[in-house]
This record gives C-alpha cells, sequence and structure tokens, in this order.
C-alpha cells in the first residue's frame, strides 16, 4: 500500500527561516542577526540549513538558501507542529482539512467516554 502524502513537519528554526523565504526576505550562512538568534537557541546554522535542503522546498546557492517551489506555504497545526509544503494544487489545504477533522472526532469521541 502506498503512504498517504504529507507536508513536511519542522522544527521551530527551520519554520522561522522558510517564512523569511516566504516572505521573498534573504536567509544567508553569514547573515550576523540569523547566527545570533541561532546560536541563542543553541542551534548551528548548518544543521537547519541541512534539514531545510532535506525538504526538498529549498536549495543552496552560495551563501543563501533560495525557495525551489511554485508557492510554498506554511502552518502553525493545532497541536503546536510547524508544517510546511507545496501548495499549487491546494494539496496541503487538504491535508490540513482532513487532520483537523480528525483531530475534532479525536476530541469529539474522547469527551464521550
Amino acid at each position: 500500500m502506498a503512504e498517504q502524502w504529507s507536508p513536511e513537519f519542522l522544527g521551530e528554526e527551520e519554520f522561522v527561516l522558510l517564512t523569511r523565504l516566504c516572505r521573498g526576505e534573504e536567509v544567508r550562512c553569514d547573515d550576523p542577526e540569523i547566527l545570533s538568534w541561532l546560536g541563542s537557541c543553541g542551534v548551528e546554522f548548518d544543521h537547519v540549513r541541512n534539514r531545510l535542503l532535506e525538504t526538498r522546498l529549498v536549495a543552496s546557492s552560495g551563501k543563501s538558501l533560495k525557495l525551489i517551489t511554485k508557492k510554498c506555504q506554511l502552518a502553525i497545526l493545532p497541536t503546536g507542529e510547524y508544517i510546511a509544503a507545496e501548495n499549487s494544487t491546494g494539496r496541503l489545504d487538504r491535508w490540513i482539512s482532513r487532520r483537523i477533522d480528525a483531530l475534532r472526532r479525536r476530541a469529539s469521541d474522547e469527551g464521550s467516554v
């Protein structure tokens, strides 16, 4: 059986940098503000960059990260999870709707016990 598609689940640092990219802002490995913030989080830029590259939403170009999607979108789920995906076809929107419906059903079932 084929595994059902799901978006990329991200850590907070990846989510923040991907949000910057989606806003058209630059993300560079030598940006003092980014490096300082990541350092305060106890995270290395290389770790976050590698994780973002694994999503296949981002590519590395010199010292910068670049979006390689048509319509990258991000969301924070009611569970507090950070997600991102290409959404030019609406696939992420549909996935989020199904996920929220499942959470509502689970909450309703737990409430009727």
